[in-house]
């Protein structure tokens, strides 16, 4: 099991986690695929040659990329602080079912968006 799997099982209810797994799987896809694609175009012979060769035209773009999706990734969401209510109770569950209930759903777009930063994330690690 790879680390991303392991966040996505931790962070996800049961109902939700085939789909966050799916999800994964797909965008670990369109990375490959995007990769192969990046490095099979000449970039020399575009208006990008003012960067340098092949590889620090690639490299550019990548850190870019890599750069400003952690940027909107580190101020997309807001933090919500837990209130010392919520600590008690969470840490007073014993049965993991009680405690999965109160793990977010993916059917709430607020909480696809929380998933794919935490996906995000775990692809950069």
């Amino acid at each position: 099991m790879s680390y991303s799997q392991g966040v996505l099982i931790d962070v996800c209810c049961i109902k939700d986690t085939e789909f966050a797994l799916s999800l994964r799987t797909l965008l670990g896809g369109v990375g490959g695929g995007l990769g192969y694609t990046l490095n099979g175009i000449n970039w020399e012979s575009t208006i990008l040659s003012v960067i340098g060769h092949q590889e620090r035209i690639i490299f550019t773009m990548v850190g870019t990329l890599a750069t400003v999706s952690f940027i909107l990734n580190l101020f997309s969401i807001p933090e919500v602080p837990l209130q010392a209510s919520d600590i008690q109770r969470i840490s007073s569950q014993q049965d993991t079912d009680a405690l999965d209930e109160t793990r977010p759903l993916l059917s709430d777009p607020m909480n696809i968006q929380r998933q794919l930063v935490l996906v995000g994330l775990a692809f950069t690690l």
